[in-house]
């Protein structure tokens, strides 16, 4: 239950900071939630790598259907024609990683700190 409510603070603080802030904010904000979990190190990266891969793959999604994939394409042109949907999923999986790397620092910070020894 926990690990789905980090996912959704990951999720729902992600999208307010990418309204007021450059698209690293993520990073930050995956690290500060990462800072409240007391979870093994892979567990903390899944929970980051799940909560931003979901969010960065849902708004791609949505964006890309407002504007009728014309942005996806061309980017998918720019990269040796590439779908816009492989570019939709590479933009999941990078924004995944991002996050589950910032959820793991700020873990891995915490239990730094604090003097865990898991």
């Amino acid at each position: 239950m926990k690990f789905i409510l980090y996912t959704l603070a990951i999720i729902i603080l992600g999208y307010l900071g990418h309204t007021f802030l450059p698209w690293w904010s993520i990073v930050i904000v995956a690290a500060l939630v990462g800072l409240f979990t007391d979870y093994s190190g892979i567990r903390a990266f899944s929970l980051g790598f799940l909560g931003v891969a979901l969010l960065w793959g849902v708004y791609a999604t949505f964006v890309n259907f407002q504007n009728e994939g014309i942005i996806a394409s061309r980017l998918g042109e720019l990269f040796g024609g590439m779908s816009p949907t492989i570019m939709l999923l590479i933009t999941t999986l990078l924004g995944g990683f991002l996050g589950g790397l910032g959820t793991l620092t700020g873990n891995q910070g915490r239990k730094l700190f604090s003097g865990a020894k898991k």
